[in-house]
């Protein structure tokens, strides 16, 4: 059974429910990564892996990569290709713009050091007598005080959140940063076939002389 991460944000009280709250902690460890198809082999569909059990692996014991099966011929529809990159880029397009607005708010959150309430007041309304000796009556006085709960909250708050917000700027920015990739790829392939393809046109025979 797996362990739960407790969040640097909701960490769970000692138990017995005693003392005051946890300090915030930090974030979840980085992941240990592992390939379920090792030395290059990727089962058909349907099949398994070397040394799973579920079938031979095809290959040498070193679980090198077998020959892969023949196929039938295929067509690339190039058009069709192009038609999907120039839409995948128009989406990206707005998201790269979304995502430079988002950034914006988030760094001025970040770097307003307010913006939690680490300076919040609250208004207060009172009544001076001072000026009944004078026969004036009580005095209407108003200002803004220190909220010095609010304040304090706030400033053991923004350490934790602003970091979280920056980690799921990040995130935001690589997952927009992947599907670029992905669209130069397809974009690379639909290149290089359409390369491979008119160099392999043949050119036109020249008629022969007439005698």
């Amino acid at each position: 059974m797996v362990t739960p991460i407790n969040s640097p944000i909701h960490a769970p009280k000692p138990e017995g429910g005693g003392g005051s709250d946890p300090s915030p902690g930090g974030g979840a460890a980085d992941p240990t990564l592992e390939m379920l198809w090792k030395n290059g082999y990727v089962p058909g569909f349907g099949g398994a892996a070397p040394g799973s059990g579920g079938g031979s692996s095809g290959g040498d014991p070193a679980g090198a990569a077998p020959p892969p099966p023949g196929h039938a011929a295929f067509t690339v529809d190039l058009a069709t290709l192009y038609t999907a990159v120039s839409a995948g880029a128009t989406e990206a397009s707005h998201v790269v713009d979304a995502y430079n607005a988002l950034k914006t708010r988030v760094d001025a959150v970040v770097a307003s050091g307010t913006f939690w309430g680490q300076q919040a007041t609250n208004f207060r309304a009172w009544y001076d007598n001072s000026g009944i000796a004078g026969g004036v009556g009580p005095i209407r006085r108003e200002g803004d005080f220190p909220d010095h709960g609010v304040q304090q909250a706030a400033a053991q708050f923004a350490p934790v959140i602003n970091p979280e917000l920056t980690t799921a700027l990040r995130s935001v920015a690589d997952a927009v940063e992947l599907y670029g990739v992905y669209l130069a790829r397809l974009d690379q392939a639909g290149q290089a076939y359409a390369a491979a393809d008119y160099g392999s046109i043949l050119p036109e025979v020249a008629p022969r002389p007439k005698s």
